[in-house]
């Protein structure tokens, strides 16, 4: 489930015309940081279910510590993006990158030295998961303060390539890097989190638009509950929402069945990165063919027959 943060209008409008993209130096850092840091989530992301199966045989644990790292998307989203709108959006990245860096390095420190612990584990895929949020969110409003208004769909286009990348990339890596050693996956999450810290450090523009009056503390849960009342008499988009979220918990559990049936048929677990890899080579068609099904088919019937071949 994804939240929509309202921002302000984008980059400077003067009579000039604006740098190609290609050539917009702060847009091209913020867009390589992001592109380390997704890729960095989606390592991590298949790694967690993967070290506490392997290594407990739990799975039990593994549900627990999936389920930590989905919390935040279901808590975090709506406080997010109200929060996201009041504060500075660099330094909240800066710090979402830092606070990463922090906690995704324990469990490689930990990992390295033999030891796995649960609790550790659950703990660190919650904030890691909550941070990711605050961060997608903060980046998504940058953007708009970094691009001229004529290029803003393109930009957007390529920040939906980039994610779509990182998912075919970025979980049969994790496996695989997992195979090789059990700590590797998050000493890449370390990586790509510095990378994309050390190039906000660089990007020079203001990411938002300077506030006029300072937005009052108080008013942080009426503005989730407006929000939330809002949604909840848009009749479409609450069936809609509803209905993502009951099949995107679905689809979460049929991974991790698939994870638990791979480790009981003895089989190794790079296995997982071919199964993986085949699953995101289908979201990246998707994907490409997102568009031209949007204009054959009402959004009803899309929402209603995309989960129709998981029931086959």
């Amino acid at each position: 489930m994804q939240a929509v943060t309202l921002v302000e209008g984008a980059g400077p409008r003067t009579g000039a015309p604006p740098e190609p993209l290609r050539r917009n130096r702060e847009f091209l850092l913020l867009w390589s940081g992001a592109s380390m840091s997704f890729l960095a989530t989606r390592v991590t992301a298949v790694a967690y279910p993967l070290i506490v199966l392997w290594h407990t045989g739990s799975p039990l644990a593994m549900s627990v510590v999936s389920t930590a790292a989905l919390l935040p998307l279901l808590l975090v989203q709506l406080p997010a993006g109200a929060l996201v709108d009041r504060w500075d959006r660099r330094r909240l990245m800066l710090g979402c990158e830092a606070g990463r860096v922090l906690a995704v390095g324990s469990v490689a420190l930990a990992l390295a030295a033999g030891r796995v612990d649960v609790a550790h584990l659950a703990a660190v895929a919650f904030l890691e998961s909550a941070l990711a949020v605050f961060y997608r969110l903060a980046e998504r409003g940058a953007v708009r303060n970094l691009v001229h208004p004529a290029h803003l769909p393109a930009a957007l286009a390529q920040n939906e390539a980039r994610g779509r990348a990182a998912g075919l990339l970025g979980q049969p890596g994790g496996v695989l890097l997992h195979s090789a050693a059990r700590w590797l996956p998050f000493g890449f999450g370390v990586l790509g989190y510095l990378v994309s810290l050390v190039t906000l450090l660089f990007v020079r523009k203001d990411f938002q638009a300077e506030r006029t009056a300072p937005a009052r503390p108080g008013r942080l849960t009426g503005e989730v509950a407006e929000g939330m009342r809002w949604l909840w008499r848009q009749r479409f988009l609450r069936a809609a929402l509803g209905y993502v979220a009951g099949t995107n918990v679905l689809f979460q559990m049929l991974a991790l069945a698939l994870i638990l049936r791979i480790k009981e048929a003895g089989l190794p677990s790079a296995t997982l990165a071919v199964v993986v890899g085949i699953g995101g080579v289908g979201g990246l068609g998707g994907a490409l063919a997102g568009g031209r099904l949007q204009r054959l088919m009402s959004q009803r019937t899309l929402l209603i027959g995309a989960p129709s071949p998981g029931r086959c």
